[in-house]
């Protein structure tokens, strides 16, 4: 007589028999496959986990890491799952989890670091529109999100981390704090001004299969508990392989990201600064060649050797020329008029960043500014010359004004001038001290009307 066996009465006695084999079985096989991972094995036990995704033996894995798996539960039992988890010991990092599915706390990291990333960008868009940074002394979180949304960035419901800003007119730094594990220690990261992101205080140093380690191999498991006979099943030991890039998460080092104008931005005006973010490999430096073009096209080089990750354009930059021109005809004029010689003032004097010579006429030279401004001054004249050299080759672009108020643009630079409503394509390509490349994609934006 053919006797059937139940899923459940089935299940136990292989747990029984497999017992003595998993007290031989060492916590943390990085070597040899157990068998039940092995690609040719087809059958998939009751209750036995399977399909494992990173799949078994991946490669490159970032910070922001869900693990999942499959398990049949054919009669539809309450399970829960172990997840165990370790470099060279497993230990359990999750108990009586219900969901076939682990976000690592690293997520939590990698979420954290998006967000500085963002008010990163969103602090230097608001500073080229207004010339200041924002919100010091704002805090936002979770439950008060929306104090960050003067420079558009709003904190998750989801996020474990407080933000607390502390910004000036010409600098800022964000610090991201969590204490994701209830312990002692809190998890710090911080941004600031130039785009740098740092952790300064980790949560997991002393829990190491919750530490993120580049470059690490780390095995993991699960244990499926059914509530219903109170019975285990072990699954296999599984494998990844964590990535060496990991500020921020999926991003190369070294590789220009994160423009503004974001990709495809539309209403570019001439005045506006262009950013990017690059974090230079380990104990390097980085310099920038910058390509142009118009349309929808592969951009030619256009500026090379930057030294910083933001800058105007050409055209950018002599629409900020005009502006600082009026000021000073504005505050000559005035000076004239209420000084004590009735003279024009500031003959032979220099003003550019750095050097704060014209506080007389209440003109300060920004930071960004690409221009030396050299004022000639007597009694009934004056001149005021700005002069720059964008591309580092023999021709100076010069604008001048006089007491008449009337700007001229003397010798023109720009290679590329600002046309109203064109698509013009950029990208970024970083270079580092032994010479290899990092190209950025190529990105584009449309100019105003």
């Amino acid at each position: 007589m053919k006797t059937i066996l139940s899923n459940k009465v089935f299940m136990a006695l292989c747990v029984i028999a497999a017992v003595p084999l998993l007290l031989l079985q060492p916590a943390c096989d990085k070597h040899n496959q157990p068998i039940s991972s092995n690609p040719g094995d087809t059958t998939v036990m009751p209750l036995m986990p399977y399909s494992p995704n990173p799949v078994d033996g991946a490669l490159d894995i970032g910070d922001n890491c869900t693990i999942s798996w499959q398990c049949n539960n054919p009669d539809e039992d309450t399970i829960e799952y172990n997840i165990l988890m370790g470099i060279d010991s497993l230990v359990p990092i999750q108990r009586f989890y219900p969901a076939k599915g682990y976000n690592i706390p690293w997520g939590k990291q990698s979420a954290a670091k998006r967000i500085l990333l963002q008010i990163y960008q969103m602090q230097a868009a608001y500073r080229n529109q207004y010339r200041s940074y924002c919100l010091n002394g704002t805090m936002a979180n979770r439950t008060f999100g929306d104090n960050f949304r003067r420079i558009n960035v709003i904190i998750d419901s989801t996020d474990y981390y407080s933000y607390t800003m502390c910004a000036t007119r010409n600098s800022f730094h964000c610090l991201a704090i969590a204490n994701i594990d209830n312990d002692a220690t809190n998890d710090v990261w911080v941004i600031d001004q130039t785009g740098l992101l740092e952790q300064t205080s980790c949560d997991f140093r002393d829990s190491e299969p919750f530490a993120f380690h580049p470059g690490t191999t780390y095995s993991w498991r699960v244990l499926v508990l059914s509530n219903a006979d109170h019975d285990s099943t072990w699954g296999p030991i599984w494998h990844f392989t964590t990535t060496n890039d990991i500020i921020p998460p999926n991003y190369n080092m070294g590789t220009p990201q994160f423009p503004i104008p974001s990709d495809n931005s539309i209403g570019v005006t001439c005045s506006t600064i262009f950013y990017w973010y690059c974090a230079a490999p380990a104990s390097d430096s980085l310099t920038y060649n910058l390509f142009l073009g118009q349309g929808d096209c592969d951009p030619q080089l256009y500026l090379s050797n930057l030294t910083t990750t933001q800058i105007y354009l050409d055209f950018g930059a002599q629409c900020r020329v005009q502006p600082n021109l009026r000021l000073i005809n504005q505050g000559e004029q005035y000076y004239k008029i209420h000084g004590y010689n009735n003279c024009y003032v500031l003959n032979g004097i220099s003003d550019y960043y750095g050097v704060d010579n014209y506080y007389m006429l209440g003109v300060e030279v920004d930071f960004i500014d690409f221009y030396i401004y050299t004022i000639t001054a007597s009694c009934d004249t004056f001149t005021c010359t700005a002069t720059a050299n964008f591309d580092n080759d023999s021709t100076i672009d010069t604008w001048a004004i006089d007491q008449t108020g009337v700007i001229r643009h003397v010798v023109n630079d720009s290679d590329i001038p600002f046309t109203p409503g064109q698509l013009y394509s950029w990208r970024v390509v970083a270079l580092d001290v032994q010479g290899h490349q990092y190209p950025g994609p190529i990105w584009h934006f449309t100019t105003a009307e």
